[in-house]
């Protein structure tokens, strides 16, 4: 099936960043032209600070009513437990999207860049999840991540595409070290 054809639901979480966050859906919106079953559930995740009043109004303007569901929280449960409330709706509903797109509210995506990870997946079936190159807004690329003491079971993919990279500072056997967790597949 061609990507044009996808079935595929953005979902951005909002906490207290509503301008970012209604940035962020303008530059989705672009995207609609190659991908007409484009939509997006925006959330906002208790913000309780005037939030959800701002996004639901900018949310219900003819340039987004008709491909964006706005799914405003009682409670600030977390980052992703907001963004596990909207994947449960999507995946409840009589035709589930093929995709979802997890985007961060401060992110403005570049042009095709939603068609480009959808036409991955369709081309490699067995690869289930994908993520996006992150830049910087003067356009190069974000620092490589380094492992330090901070860090603690971020997954990474090789830069092919074969590997994930798994590393943990929970060592109980040798405390202070870092287990590093690499699954390969062909």
């Amino acid at each position: 099936m061609p990507v044009r054809n996808s079935s595929i639901a953005v979902v951005t979480v909002n906490y207290r960043t509503p301008a970012l966050t209604k940035r962020c859906i303008a530059a989705v919106a672009k995207e609609r032209k190659g991908l007409p079953r484009l939509r997006a559930v925006v959330v906002d995740g208790g913000s309780a600070d005037g939030s959800a009043a701002e996004l639901s109004a900018a949310l219900a303007k003819p340039a987004f009513a008709s491909w964006v569901e706005f799914m405003p929280l009682p409670i600030n449960g977390g980052f992703g437990w907001a963004n596990n409330q909207a994947i449960q709706r999507l995946l409840q509903r009589a035709e589930p999207p093929e995709f979802i797109h997890l985007l961060n509210p401060d992110t403005e995506i570049e042009p095709d860049a939603i068609r480009f990870l959808a036409d991955y997946l369709l081309r490699h079936p067995r690869i289930a999840a994908v993520g996006s190159q992150l830049i910087d807004p003067d356009g190069s690329n974000l620092e490589q991540l380094t492992f330090d003491e901070s860090f603690d079971g971020f997954p990474m993919f090789s830069p092919d595409g074969k590997k994930l990279v798994w590393a943990s500072n929970r060592n109980d056997k040798n405390p202070g070290e870092t287990n590093l967790f690499i699954a390969e597949w062909k």
